[in-house]
């Protein structure tokens, strides 16, 4: 957010009103700002990117929800959730997958996060027509024993992997 707009937003969360545009009447308001990020704020607040002021003033309960590339063990539980969602949206009677294909899940580094899971197994629902998504029908990129290196994604968004 530009720091001229980041004034007019501290301004509202400090004295709880706002004015129309082009009105002189104030309304009084009653908010609470729920804000995410994938940015160091801290870091911006030294660079004079961010108002420290106002970054203490959203900074009241911090809550870190790391990537999914940092919780594995939560892979194979969103992608059964996932396949079941799907499957229903979908209509379609897939059950499971194959082991291989938990295998490859859990080797990605998912640069996309759960938004990336989730739309390779809408995919993967799509086009199966068995009862179980196999290891052939998985995208190749996921098909990597092992992932080295960074995406442009990872480069651009995250810490290098």
């Amino acid at each position: 957010m530009p720091l001229h707009l980041q004034v007019k937003l501290l301004r509202v969360l400090q004295e709880k009103y706002i004015e129309r545009i082009g009105s002189n009447r104030q309304i009084e308001v009653d908010i609470r700002i729920i804000a995410a990020t994938h940015k160091n704020l801290e870091e911006m607040v030294l660079k004079g990117e961010f108002r420290q002021d106002l970054y203490y003033r959203l900074n009241v309960i911090p809550i870190k929800i790391p990537p999914l590339r940092e919780r594995r063990e939560d892979i194979k539980v969103l992608m059964d959730y996932i396949l079941n969602k799907c499957s229903l949206k979908l209509n379609k009677n897939i059950k499971g997958f194959d082991e291989g294909v938990y295998e490859a899940f859990l080797n990605y580094h998912w640069p996309g996060n759960v938004r990336e899971l989730e739309n390779i197994i809408e995919y993967l629902v799509n086009i199966e027509n068995g009862e179980f998504i196999t290891y052939d029908k998985i995208p190749e990129k996921l098909k990597n024993k092992k992932q080295e290196g960074a995406t442009i994604f990872d480069l651009k968004y995250h810490e290098k992997i």
